[in-house]
Order: structure tokens, then sequence, then C-alpha cells
């Protein structure tokens, strides 16, 4: 819990350099696949550099797209449908191929640039139809009608369950440092690139005041000296 509490902080620190956008997101499942699509109001006036993005479901990451490339838990079923914010759409799909009805849940998506954060929602609902086939029936009962040799199947121990969890939790954690670490590394550098320009501008209009101070200086000694 001490890494979620520093996660935390850095998260706070984050909010007060640059405004959360909220993403308009919608769900569409057909046939055997589903698309999620979270789209992001263009507010910046240039164009923007992605610095992460990821898409989870249940707080567990699915797809993840950094400056390493494109990682996904299972990148047979999970993958992004196409390039993401390109010059003619700032949106970004998540595509699920060979749909269980265990992918049923809450999606989200978060993008992080040097210009802004947004971040949206969207539920998935899987309808009958696009249920797994019927498992196979099982055999048929014994004559002691499958009493003798019935075997329930053993519960998870509550301890390695908890583990489970304590494991998940970390990997958040851990992913989301990372990803404020970049996030502040490209604004950092996006900063020091506007203030070289704002002060190269300055030298160069002061240079060229001191020019004319100069040469009007040099002209009012003249017309002392040589009084027409």
């Amino acid at each position: 819990m001490r890494g979620y509490s520093h996660f935390l902080i850095l998260l706070s620190h984050v909010s007060e350099v640059l405004a959360v956008v909220d993403m308009k997101c919608s769900a569409e499942s057909r046939d055997r696949s589903a698309v999620l699509t979270c789209v992001a109001a263009g507010n910046c006036e240039e164009q923007v550099t992605i610095a992460h993005l990821m898409w989870k479901r249940d707080s567990v990451p699915l797809v993840t797209l950094s400056e390493n490339g494109i990682e996904s838990k299972e990148p047979e079923r999970f993958e992004l449908k196409e390039e993401p914010w390109h010059a003619d759409s700032w949106a970004t799909s998540l595509q699920i191929n060979n749909v269980k009805s265990q992918d049923k849940g809450r999606y989200s998506c978060s993008v992080i640039t040097d210009c802004g954060v947004w971040k949206g929602s969207v539920y998935l609902d899987i309808p009958e139809t696009v249920e797994l086939p019927n498992p196979t029936p099982p055999p048929p009962p014994s004559a002691d009608n499958g009493v003798i040799g019935k075997r329930e199947q053993d519960p998870i121990p509550p301890a390695e369950n908890t583990g489970h969890h304590k494991a998940a939790l970390a990997g958040t954690v851990a992913t989301l440092v990372v990803l404020i670490a970049v996030f502040v590394a490209v604004r950092k550098r996006h900063l020091i690139e506007q203030q070289t320009s704002r002060l190269r501008f300055i030298f160069h209009k002061r240079a060229a005041q001191a020019e004319e101070e100069q040469e009007q200086y040099t002209k009012n000694i003249t017309e002392e000296h040589d009084p027409v």
C-alpha cells in the first residue's frame, strides 16, 4: 500500500499541471468480435505526441502503447484496430477477437500526451448470440448414480487468492509510475523548447532595438558636429 500511496501523490502532481479531458466512448459487438472506441476532442493548437496509451478491463492492463511499442496481454485476442490519433481522427479503438463471456465488463482508456491527459470508459455487454458453444455433455452416470468416486473441485485457498490480487495491484502501480515518469520527461522537454524559443525571440528583439538606438545616437552626434 505504500507504493500505491506514492502513486496517488504523483498523480495529484500531474493533475495540477494538465487538466484531464473526458473522451466519448462506445462499444459494438458483432459475430465473434467486439470493438471499443474512445474519441477525444482536439483542443491543442498543434500536433500532439502520445507518451503513453493504455486500455484496461477492471484495472487490468490489456493493450499498452508507449515508446517501446505495443504490448498486449493476449496479442491474438486484444489489439489496436488502427493507428491511434492520426491527422484525420483523434480516436483509439480496441478490438477483441474470439469474444468470450468473461470479456463482459467495464473497459477504460487513458492517453497521456505533451498537451494533455484524456480518459474514458465504456461497458461491454456480451449478447447471448456471442456466447461460447455449448460444452461437451458430461458422461452418463454409472449404476451408483455417480455417488461413489465423485470429487468436488477444491476451492482456491484464500491465501493464494489474496496473493494474486496483491501481485496484480503491484503491477498496476508500477505501470502507472512508469507512465507518469514518461509524461513528466516529455512535458519537461516541451517546456524547455518553449522557453528557449521565447528567449531567442527576446534576444533578437532587444538586439534590433539596440542597433536602432546606436544608429540614432550616431545620427544625433553627426548633426551636432556638422550643422546644416
